[in-house]
Parts: C-alpha cells; sequence; structure tokens
C-alpha cells in the first residue's frame, strides 16, 4: 500500500481509500496509478477557478459600492424616513432625518416626526397604566390640539389608582394637576373626606374637622364636623366644641352649638348673650334651665341699671322662678319713683295704684309716693301732653282815633297746631316746680284780605317753683291756663305807624293725649 496526494486538498492519504478522508474528494484508478497527471489537471483547474472567483469578486465589489453609494445618498435616506414616517414607524424617521441635517424640509420633518412619536407614544403609555409617561411623552407634543386634555386625562386616572390604593394626599395632587377635568373637584374633596376619617381614627380631631371643611358638599362632611362639635359639647369642653363648629358651613344647624356657645357667655358673666343661646338650644342637656338662671341674672342687671321696663318684661316671662314676681313689683315701684322724679305724676299715679300699700323694696315705700300723690292730686291729672282740639286765628288793624279795626279770623281743628307738655317736680321739702313747653300756631303778618295772611309756629317754654294750680305767663306773649282743661292764649301787638295798631292772637283749647 501506498500514499498518494489528495489531489484536491493535498493530503497525503492511502491510494486504498476510495475518497479523501479529509475532503471527501473521489480517489479514481487514474490517481493512483498516476498520481503526479491527476494533481497536475487539478491545479489547472484550480487556477482557472481562482481567476474566475477574482473577477466574479471584482465585479461584485464594483456593484455593492454602487448599491451603497445610492442607498446612503441623501435622496434616498429622505424617501426612506418619509416611507418610514407614513408607515408610523416615527422611530426610525426620526434616526433617518436626523442625519439628514438641513436636506430639504428634513428639520421641519423632524420636528413633526418627533411630536407624532411623542403623541403615539404617550397614548400607549396611558392605555398600559403608565400615567407618569403618559406625562411626559404628551408634554414634548403640546402642538397636539387635544394634549393638553389627554395630559389632565393621565392626572386624573393617576389620580383615580392612588386613591384605590388609599394613597389620598398623592390623589389629591394628582386630581389638582388635571384641572376641571371630568370630576377633579369631587375627587378632591373625596380625598379630603377620607384623610379627614383617618384623622378621626388616629384621635387628630382638630385635623379632621380641617379636612372635612374643605370637603364640604361630599358625603356626610358637614354632619362630620357637627358631630365633633357635639361630642365635645356633650363632654363639657365648651372652647373646643365652638371651634370644630367654626369648621362647619351651617353650625346653627346642631341645638348643642347654641349651648356651648350659652355656657362660654355664662362664664363669662355675659347673662344676655347667654340666655339667647340657651333659648336657641331649645331642650337639649340642661338648657331649659340655664336660660331661666341666665334670664334672671340678666334682669337683675338691668334692674341695677334702671331699665325697669325690660327687667319687669324679664321677671314677667319668668313667673315663679325664685323671686321673679317679687321683682315685677319692685320693677313697678322703681319705675313709679322715676316718673315722679321726672315729674310724670299722672304716670307714677297709676302705676302705684296696681302696687300694694304696704309693699317696700330697699327702703322705698309705695305708701309714702302714694301720699304725695293724694297730696297733689289737681297737678296728677294735668301731667302729660295736651294737644287741641280747636284752634283760633285772629290778625287785626286798630285806628287809634276812631277805634274801627279791619280784621280776619279763622278756625283751626287739627292735632297738630298746638300742644302742650307739663311736668311737676316735687323735692323732698315739699317745693314744687313746673316744667312746661310746647308749641302753638299763630299768624306772623297783617292783610285785610284773609288769602294773603301768614302764620308761623311759636315755642314757649316755663320752669319756675308755683305753689297753686292757675294760669303760667310763659313768656312776653304767651299765657298757659291751667285748670280743668288746658289753654294757651297768645297776643303779640305790632305798632305799624302812629295811628295803627296790629294785633296777632291765637286761641288754642287743649285735651290730655298722653300720660307719661
Amino acid at each position: 500500500m501506498a500514499l498518494i496526494k489528495c489531489p484536491e486538498c493535498g493530503k497525503e492519504i492511502s491510494d486504498a481509500c476510495l475518497s479523501c478522508p479529509g475532503c471527501g474528494y473521489p480517489i479514481t484508478e487514474e490517481m493512483k496509478n498516476n498520481p503526479v497527471s491527476v494533481s497536475k489537471k487539478n491545479n489547472k483547474k484550480r487556477n482557472i477557478k481562482l481567476i474566475v472567483g477574482i473577477c466574479m469578486g471584482i465585479i461584485l465589489t464594483g456593484v455593492l459600492i454602487v448599491v451603497i453609494f445610492v442607498y446612503n445618498s441623501p435622496s434616498s435616506k429622505y424617501s426612506r424616513a418619509n416611507n418610514a414616517f407614513e408607515a408610523g414607524d416615527y422611530e426610525k424617521a426620526i434616526k433617518i432625518y436626523s442625519g439628514l441635517g438641513s436636506y430639504l424640509d428634513s428639520s421641519d420633518r423632524l420636528l413633526l416626526a418627533t411630536q407624532n412619536y411623542n403623541y403615539a407614544e404617550g397614548n400607549e403609555a396611558l392605555n398600559n397604566g403608565d400615567y407618569d409617561g403618559a406625562i411626559q411623552f404628551f408634554e414634548q407634543c403640546l402642538e397636539f390640539e387635544d394634549a393638553s386634555i389627554l395630559i389632565q386625562n393621565a392626572h386624573y386616572q393617576k389620580g383615580l389608582k392612588q386613591a384605590e390604593n388609599g394613597e389620598y394626599n398623592s390623589a389629591m395632587e394628582s386630581f389638582r394637576n388635571a384641572g376641571d377635568y371630568e370630576d377633579s373637584g369631587e375627587q378632591i374633596k373625596r380625598c379630603f373626606y377620607e384623610i379627614g376619617i383617618d384623622y378621626i381614627s388616629s384621635n387628630e380631631i382638630e385635623s379632621a374637622a380641617e379636612c372635612f371643611k374643605n370637603a364640604e358638599g361630599y358625603n356626610d362632611a358637614e354632619e362630620q364636623i357637627i358631630s365633633l362639635g357635639d361630642t365635645y359639647t356633650n363632654n363639657g369642653e365648651y372652647e373646643s366644641a365652638i371651634r370644630m363648629y367654626s369648621y362647619s358651613a351651617h353650625p346653627t344647624s346642631s341645638k348643642y352649638y347654641y349651648y356651648a356657645k350659652g355656657m362660654i357667655s355664662r362664664d363669662k358673666l355675659d347673662y344676655d348673650a347667654a340666655k339667647d343661646a340657651f333659648k336657641s338650644a331649645g331642650d337639649v342637656l340642661d338648657a331649659k334651665e340655664r336660660y331661666e338662671e341666665s334670664l334672671y341674672r340678666w334682669a337683675k342687671e338691668e334692674f341695677n341699671s334702671k331699665a325697669y321696663d325690660q327687667a319687669r318684661s324679664d321677671f314677667s316671662s319668668l313667673g315663679a322662678y325664685e323671686d321673679s314676681m317679687m321683682m315685677v313689683t319692685a320693677c313697678d315701684l322703681m319705675t313709679a319713683k322715676s316718673e315722679m322724679n321726672n315729674g310724670n305724676l299722672n304716670a307714677a299715679s297709676k302705676i302705684l295704684s296696681n302696687i300694694p300699700d304696704d309693699y317696700e323694696y330697699n327702703g322705698v315705700k309705695a305708701a309714702d309716693y302714694k301720699k304725695i300723690l293724694q297730696e297733689c292730686a289737681g297737678w296728677v291729672t294735668l301731667c302729660g301732653r295736651w294737644v287741641n282740639t280747636s284752634l283760633y286765628f285772629e290778625t287785626n288793624q286798630v285806628y287809634d282815633r276812631t277805634g274801627s279795626k279791619d280784621r280776619w279770623s279763622v278756625t283751626i281743628d287739627d292735632s297738630t297746631v298746638a300742644y302742650v307738655e307739663i311736668r311737676l317736680k316735687i323735692a323732698d321739702n315739699g317745693f314744687k316746680t313746673l316744667s312746661l313747653v310746647g308749641t302753638v300756631l299763630v299768624p306772623d303778618n297783617y292783610s285785610s284780605i284773609k288769602d294773603y295772611l301768614d302764620y308761623e309756629e311759636h315755642k314757649f317754654s316755663y320752669y319756675e317753683r308755683v305753689d297753686s294750680i292757675g294760669t303760667v305767663t310763659a313768656d312776653s306773649y304767651t299765657k298757659v291756663v291751667l285748670g280743668s282743661t288746658v289753654k294757651i292764649n297768645y297776643h303779640k301787638v305790632n305798632n305799624t305807624s302812629m295811628h295803627f295798631t296790629e294785633n296777632y292772637i291765637s286761641n288754642a283749647t287743649l285735651s290730655l293725649q298722653s300720660s307719661y
């Protein structure tokens, strides 16, 4: 057995092989018998194949260079970028446009592709629940008409997800960023409400009330605040209760609110405010008892400040509470005393007529005042406001040489043209001082034709000691006649020339209109 070389790969092999173990080339009898000749033939073939291969390689390289040149030309890239844009492959379009610089409108197309890419990616992120990603993408393409709305939508959806997970503070911020999208405002209230509930569970009451205030109108937020205030009121923490109620839009809807106000006012000795508050509190807790207590103390304050009419009214409404009925009589007695001090004897007499003779309060005796009034019975009937029942006017001109005169006169039945107010003050020593003020309508010019005459108001007053009832000279022209009735006599003389005297006269008869 001899070794021969494989004409294909040149490896030495046994001439007994039917094919080359290295390359699989078949071994013929010719190769075995004349290996050199076969080798030369094969070398020639290989040389031809090599030459052909080199030529083909050169051709292919040229073609490839041409193809690459054409493929990478700006026009080709621009066309491919446009095709990618139209197909919605904005990422590819962006990559190609970026390399084209200022070729044609590549920069504008790049911006448009970028905007479309961000818009498409934003929608995909939104649909996939990636709300932060969606917001970032949409913020890069605000030129799109609905991009702003989609940003709001993303914030809103993010807020819903956060609220679902109990992240109410974060959700609130998201809903705020959503602006007026959908029911974002209501969702913010919802977050405040839920946070308020959490604060209650952790006993952070003040913070809870603040949250419920911000949740106004949502669910039972208002009732939650009222409930907090009512709880404090029931526990006797009135200042805290009022602070809670201050968060409410309608604190007066709770009677406990008024009760807390009443207790605070009571502690401050402000019984006027306390009685009003307890009255509004109705029947909650012991509001009725507190109301009576406060009203009684307030009536005492009114009495001490000499507001006897108001005090009497309040004591009367209390009925049998403590000594209220006795205080009603005390108010009457002190009112009568005040009326007498002011000279209103008639009014004092009417009040004293309803007080027992033996009644006394703090040294003031009803019997003493009744005795004084009995001694001045005539003056008692005169004290009050008197108004005219009729008024007679006259003006005339007298000629001194003959005594003849021209005159006109008229009678007016009108209670607004004359009045007089009468008071009599009696000192401790028995001296009497008359106080009298009034007005009467009087003529103020002369004419023989009545329609041309005019008149004016004449005011008068008198304040002097008196001993008896009679006629009082109030001023140079006016006298007031005091008796079973009251009259005003006015007479003014005007000497217009040497021989003519003008007289202006008013006479009014009055009746008692009211006593005081």
